[in-house]
This record gives C-alpha cells, structure tokens and sequence, in this order.
C-alpha cells in the first residue's frame, strides 16, 4: 500500500495542472524583455519588431520551464513569502539553462546570444524563486 494517496479532486487538479502551457504575466515579460532588448541585438528590425520578436522568443522559453519545473517551484515566482534557499536556486539555474540550451533553438540568434538570451530568463527566474524574492 502506497504511503501517499490523492483524492479524485486532487487528482483531477494534478492534471490540469500538468495541461497548463505557461506561467508568466504579460508585466513578467516585459520586464525580462527590456532586460534582455538592453543586452543582446537581433538582426535589423525597427525596435516595436524586435520587442515583438523577444516577447514571442520569451514566451516559448517559458513553455519550455513549465514543461520542465514543477508549478510548485515555478510558482515561487509570484510570492515572497515562500521560497528556495540560495544554493537550492543556483542548482536549478545550471540545470534548467543546459536543458534549456540543449533543447531551444533560436536560429536568428548566434549560439552564444542564444544562450546568453535563455540565461537572463533563468536568471530572472531563478532569482524570483528565492525566499523573500518575486518577479515584478
């Protein structure tokens, strides 16, 4: 007998949860995106294109960590009363930007501003994560 057992509602939460496709605000974007439109240039485009482009890069990046992390982690995010420790977030950050570099491919970026590009985001996140932190 498991020592762990769910109700039917919990476990019908426990699939929605898992059908979910990101998590992100559209204000949590923005403020990656102008942190990230300030570090790295795309190839010639007026700047209201190439904000697009960073949102729409970014969205697609947090599709990837939704499918990756927990919500109970990535949800840390939005409150700063719950968090990680220090040394907790800075194994999520090296795991999660190699998984990340490994399986998103940004072919209007070179390698090194693609990963550069997924860093911030993780960064961002990974920081938001800790205990007293949220991302805003």
């Amino acid at each position: 007998m498991p020592c762990i057992s769910l109700s039917k509602t919990q476990l019908a939460l426990l699939d929605r949860d898992m059908n979910g496709l990101e998590i992100l605000f559209p204000i949590q974007i923005f403020i990656i995106a102008d942190e990230i439109e300030s570090k790295i240039r795309l190839p010639k485009l007026p700047v209201n294109e190439r904000y697009k482009v960073i949102c729409k890069i970014i969205k697609r990046i947090d599709r990837a960590m939704y499918q990756c992390l927990p919500n109970e982690y990535y949800e840390l995010i939005n409150t700063e009363k719950k968090g990680i420790r220090i040394n907790e977030a800075e194994v999520i950050r090296q795991r999660l930007t190699a998984v990340l570099v490994d399986s998103s491919h940004i072919p209007i970026l070179t390698e090194y501003d693609e990963e550069k590009f997924i860093r911030i985001i993780v960064d961002r996140i990974t920081e938001a994560m800790l205990e007293g932190n949220k991302l805003e």
